[in-house]
């Protein structure tokens, strides 16, 4: 029996493996939402992506990311937003191609984590 388990058996995964395997998933989760940021993504949705559960994948993405999956959309959608603005796009147009809900919605959320208003940067 014994020299059979050693034939045909794959062996266990190691720690590394497992790790990577978590790492690949949150990559994957992390390059979904950059790529959907223009609209709400749901955590059922992420979670179907990933293949995980949806609590798992919300305390697997905040242990690695430091913030759970809807704050990091909305970092990402900021980022895009600063980069609009900068091109000289209006806010309103902005607020719309990012996925804000409206443009006092995308100016709550600019002001908040830049400090000014998207007019002011």
């Amino acid at each position: 029996m014994s020299k059979m388990v050693r034939r045909y058996a794959e062996p266990a995964p190691t720690t590394r493996d497992v790790l990577w395997a978590g790492e690949r998933r949150m990559t994957q989760a992390r390059d979904y939402l950059a790529a959907n940021f223009h609209r709400d993504v749901a955590i059922e949705e992420l979670a179907d992506v990933t293949q995980l559960s949806r609590a798992h994948l919300t305390r697997a993405f905040t242990r690695q990311c430091g913030v759970p999956p809807p704050v990091w959309l909305n970092a990402v959608r900021l980022s895009q937003a600063r980069r609009m603005l900068l091109a000289g796009e209006r806010a309103s147009e902005v607020a719309v191609a990012c996925g804000f809900a409206d443009p006092s919605h995308f100016s709550r959320r600019f002001k908040g984590a830049m400090g000014v208003p998207p007019g002011a940067w």
